[in-house]
């Protein structure tokens, strides 16, 4: 998959392009209207972030397999290797437009 600079993993499989509403970086505001929730960065590699819901285990969001083979995939990458479980709609974007 050939990234931009950021997107939306939806749930369905979905990867839907996105851009901060002053083009440069998204704001906490846009970010939790984007996961529904309060957020919580998932992983940095210094190039890109993911950040999901902080609250989607007890919200009991649905499983996002292909945001969760992302994480895996790219944290592996960075040298972890343990299994991700991601859920509920996530934003991907490089490290320096979420701050």
């Amino acid at each position: 998959m050939q990234r931009d600079d950021a997107y939306i993993v939806k749930t369905t499989g979905d990867i839907v392009p996105v851009v901060p509403k002053n083009g440069t970086d998204f704001k906490l505001e846009e970010v939790q209207k984007i996961v529904l929730d309060t957020v919580e960065v998932v992983y940095d590699n210094g190039e890109y972030c993911m950040i999901a819901s902080e609250n989607a285990f007890a919200r009991n969001l649905w499983l996002n397999a292909a945001a969760s083979c992302i994480a895996e995939e790219d944290t592996k990458k960075m040298g972890l290797d343990y299994p991700y479980l991601i859920l509920g709609d996530v934003l991907v974007c490089k490290s320096s437009m979420f701050r």
